[in-house]
């Protein structure tokens, strides 16, 4: 992940923590989570163009790799390292597929059609989070349970770099909070 997504993502879910939970639950508006095969399919029909370069993992590879973190906390000596670990296996736990769009090399031509068809999906669902910095727009698109307690379907656009990160699943507030936490010591 670049360092503007990260930045962009860590900064929405500190600000989804410190909103009080029933102001994150649906207030009337019927918020939908992604609509993740048109969103899927319209990056399988991009990726035929050049310098479109798209990263699909699925929840066989996200299982695969939970033995690996299980065995590498085992093994961690450092009590906090191993907390970190176990933070970040109980989010993975969260996420059912993960889709990555890096378009940044292809034309402007095509950047433009992508982010032209992918903007009428996104507007489907809430957005949680736009920043502009420096001439870039990082939105972070997502759906809150009713309770507040959990976020679906974490959607990250840089349209201006070409890139789109979407995280599939239910992600529960308590077990990000903690994380976050961990990560701005």
């Amino acid at each position: 992940m670049t360092k503007a997504i990260r930045m962009a993502a860590a900064m929405t879910l500190s600000i989804l923590l410190l909103i009080p939970s029933q102001c994150l639950a649906n207030t009337g508006r019927r918020e939908r989570n992604a609509p993740r095969q048109r969103i899927n399919s319209l990056i399988q029909e991009f990726k035929a163009y050049d310098g479109f370069e798209a990263i699909r993992v699925g929840p066989m590879l996200l299982s695969i790799a939970k033995p690996f973190i299980r065995a590498e906390m085992r093994e961690e000596t450092d009590e906090e390292e191993r907390e970190e670990m176990m933070m970040a296996l109980s989010m993975i736990n969260g996420i059912k597929r993960i889709q990555v769009a890096t378009y940044e090399d292809c034309s402007e031509q095509i950047r433009e059609r992508f982010n032209a068809r992918l903007e009428p999906l996104l507007k489907r669902v809430s957005i949680l989070m736009e920043v502009k910095d420096d001439g870039e727009t990082v939105r972070i698109y997502g759906k809150t349970s009713r309770n507040g307690r959990y976020l679906d379907d974490l959607l990250i656009h840089i349209p201006e770099e070409g890139v789109l990160v979407c995280l599939y699943g239910r992600f529960d507030m308590d077990h990000v909070s903690k994380f976050l936490m961990e990560e701005m010591k």
